[in-house]
């Protein structure tokens, strides 16, 4: 067993130590009891007997790892078996934790012992923080006890803040109850800025009903821990009443969380009052140019261009354009082509070619093709020829792949068969097959046999044993 894992199973040892009249099953309200789609149930099974017979043993695992997950809702040790012979990878790993929850659900001690072997840390992580989460909704003591027997500081801070940020939203017995709980989980935090920052969770669902008893909790912290706690309330405050979230804006000292409120409420008021939206995004933006740490800043800057390109493109430009390190400058521009795009795509073609331009020193060329590939998709939707002609200048293939891609799958939605066409235009035929396995799965919930027709049409066997994984998956996973 890898040691991504042990933390994972010390777990066993605090579960079998809970309480004798302790629960061992999650909650019944978390079970989902409605029954499967039965057209996607029916591609499961299709998927499953095509995936089993390819003969490369990488494909055939990667494939029926896929298929595993959407079955492990509805048959968790039927899809435990057919992942059993699977070397270890990330699909084997999302079939595990979808299995060890659907089993925690009759019998939390049997869902963590799978969750134990999941070979994938970040996914066991995911599921085991799931699992807390619904312990901590039925006895926060037992849930911290389970949380110490994570041996990694880092990874159960990581655990614990999760656990604290959705623990806040809701509880059976009421909103009270809830920011109780989180109070209770966020005191077995040891590190102070992520126990302010859950601080801030109780906080901010505590202002819903008693703005007083909120910002008590928010200045429990001390200095920037404090700032962060007050944002989060200041945020919740602003929904309904602006003017008392400006006046707590006011005691946040940190540039950095007094920029992130404002853009926060900038957002509240874009719709209803844009004039008042751009003066906040000013303000903002001020706030952002005082921040030290590059990174941040970046971020912010980014944020506040996406809201204020509606309202003033040129300041929103400009705000992009000083965005650092250069992975956010790229997304801002990205960002600002997709905002550009339906009313001018020829401007957007040149935010895309400048994105391209600007960008060739970024360490990820990854990062730039995609940027690009989803500035250019933007435009295509509103003026296909003009971004198919800016693709062909492009003299890198990967570029064009990639954005003939996103071209692709952003028409898909409204012009599906000329979508299809610039899908089958991509020169290279894993792409061009990995762009169709996209396109069928994205389609399935608004037209399953065209998504069916599609991934039938994909010549690849193990693409299409994916593919039609991935439709299963999209009809029989419910909407969030």
């Amino acid at each position: 067993m890898k040691r991504a894992c042990l933390h994972i199973a010390a777990c066993l040892a605090a579960a079998a130590l809970l309480p004798a009249g302790a629960p061992r099953a999650l909650p019944a309200e978390e079970a989902s009891t409605e029954k499967p789609d039965p057209r996607g149930m029916a591609i499961l099974e299709e998927a499953i007997a095509l995936a089993q017979k390819l003969p490369n043993p990488a494909d055939k695992a990667e494939a029926i790892g896929m298929a595993a997950e959407p079955l492990a809702r509805y048959d968790p040790r039927r899809a435990l078996k057919l992942v059993r012979s699977v070397d270890d990878c990330h699909e084997k790993s999302e079939a595990m934790g979808a299995a060890a929850i659907s089993l925690a659900r009759e019998n939390e001690l049997l869902g963590l012992s799978v969750l134990a072997r999941v070979p994938d840390r970040s996914v066991s992580y995911m599921k085991f923080t799931w699992i807390m989460l619904a312990r901590a909704r039925q006895s926060v003591p037992q849930a911290i006890e389970l949380a110490e027997k994570v041996e990694n500081p880092a990874v159960r801070t990581v655990i614990q803040l999760e656990v604290a940020r959705e623990l806040a939203k809701w509880h059976p017995d009421g909103p009270r109850a809830a920011v109780d709980a989180t109070i209770e989980w966020v005191k077995s935090i040891v590190f102070e800025a992520p126990k302010a920052e859950g601080y801030g969770y109780a906080a901010a669902a505590a202002a819903k009903f008693d703005l007083d008893w909120a910002l008590k909790l928010a200045r429990t912290p001390h200095g920037v821990d404090r700032d962060i706690a007050l944002r989060l309330v200041a945020e919740t405050v602003a929904e309904t009443d602006m003017r008392r979230a400006l006046q707590i804006l006011e005691e946040i000292v940190s540039p950095r969380e007094r920029s992130s409120a404002l853009v926060s409420f900038a957002r509240v008021l874009r719709q209803a009052d844009p004039k008042r939206c751009e003066q906040l995004l000013q303000q903002a933006a001020t706030e952002a140019a005082r921040v030290d740490d590059a990174r941040p800043q970046g971020e912010l800057r980014r944020a506040i261009a996406e809201l204020l390109a509606p309202l003033d493109f040129e300041d929103a430009l400009e705000v992009a354009e000083q965005a650092w390190p250069l992975a956010q400058k790229a997304a801002a521009l990205e960002s600002l082509a997709y905002t550009v795009a339906p009313q001018d795509p020829e401007r957007a073609l040149i935010l895309a070619k400048d994105l391209w331009d600007e960008t060739s020193f970024l360490q990820d060329p990854l990062q730039r093709r995609l940027g690009f590939a989803h500035a250019v998709a933007a435009a295509g939707a509103a003026d296909l020829d003009q971004a198919l002609a800016l693709v062909a200048d492009i003299p890198e293939p990967e570029a064009q792949w990639a954005a003939l891609r996103q071209l692709a799958v952003r028409l898909s939605e409204h012009q599906f068969n000329r979508a299809v066409q610039v899908a089958r235009s991509i020169e290279d035929p894993e792409a061009r097959n990995e762009t169709l396995r996209l396109m069928a799965v994205l389609r399935a919930p608004h037209g399953v046999e065209a998504a069916y027709g599609l991934a039938h049409s994909i010549p690849d066997l193990a693409v299409r044993a994916q593919a039609l994984a991935g439709i299963a998956r999209a009809l029989l996973t419910p909407a969030a």
